[in-house]
C-alpha cells in the first residue's frame, strides 16, 4: 500500500514538472492564450487570481506582474473540477513559474 501511495505521489510530482515545462514552452514561444490547452490555461488563470490566503495572493500578484499578463484581457477559462490535482497545479504554478519565464514573457498573449 505504501509503495502504491509513493508511486502515485511520484507520478503526480512528475506530471507537475511536465506541466511547468509546457507552460514555460508556451510563454517562450509566445503562444496566444487561445491556443493553450484548456487545462493549462485554467491553471494559469487561477494561479494569477487573488486568493483568500494573503501569501498565495502575493504569489499570484508576483506571477501576474512578472509575466506581464493583462488579466483584464484574459477570458474566464473552462471550469475544471477543483480537485486536489487542479489545486496542487495552481499552487505549483504560483510557486515556480515566475522564476522560469522571462520578465514580461506573457505581454501581448
Amino acid at each position: 500500500m505504501l509503495v502504491h501511495a509513493n508511486k502515485s505521489l511520484d507520478e503526480l510530482i512528475e506530471q507537475e514538472g511536465l506541466m511547468i515545462c509546457e507552460l514555460v514552452r508556451l510563454f517562450k514561444n509566445k503562444t496566444p492564450f487561445s491556443e493553450w490547452p484548456d487545462f493549462l490555461y485554467s491553471v494559469f488563470w487561477y494561479a494569477i487570481q487573488p486568493s483568500e490566503n494573503q501569501i498565495e495572493t502575493q504569489k499570484a500578484n508576483n506571477l501576474r506582474k512578472l509575466s506581464g499578463v493583462d488579466i483584464t484581457q484574459m477570458p474566464k477559462p473552462v471550469i475544471f473540477e477543483q480537485d486536489i490535482v487542479f489545486l496542487r497545479s495552481v499552487d505549483r504554478v504560483r510557486a515556480d513559474l515566475a522564476r522560469l519565464i522571462g520578465f514580461k514573457a506573457g505581454a501581448g498573449l
